[in-house]
């Protein structure tokens, strides 16, 4: 599985108090933002949805981020604690 913050062609933005886009978009998602399953767990899929999403409205459609994988893998990337800081 390959994440990319942007395109070739693009240039990896960061707020300078906050840090890089794709990196707190990634942060946020894996601490629950990106949504979860019925078991708790947020799975890549949401992941990759929340990111995209996350990092094209930060950057003001200038980041397109990318997820590269297999096909039909279902992979869990973490299972955050209900309530927990995002």
């Amino acid at each position: 599985v390959v994440f990319c913050s942007c395109t070739g062609a693009e240039v990896s933005l960061e707020d300078p108090q906050k840090g890089g886009y794709f990196t707190r978009a990634v942060v946020e998602g894996l601490a629950g933002g990106a949504g979860r399953a019925d078991n708790g767990a947020v799975y890549i899929e949401h992941l990759n949805a929340y990111v995209c999403a996350r990092v094209r409205d930060r950057s003001n459609g200038r980041m397109s981020p990318h997820c590269q994988m297999p096909q039909g893998i279902r992979m869990p990337l973490s299972f955050p604690q209900p309530g927990a800081k995002q």
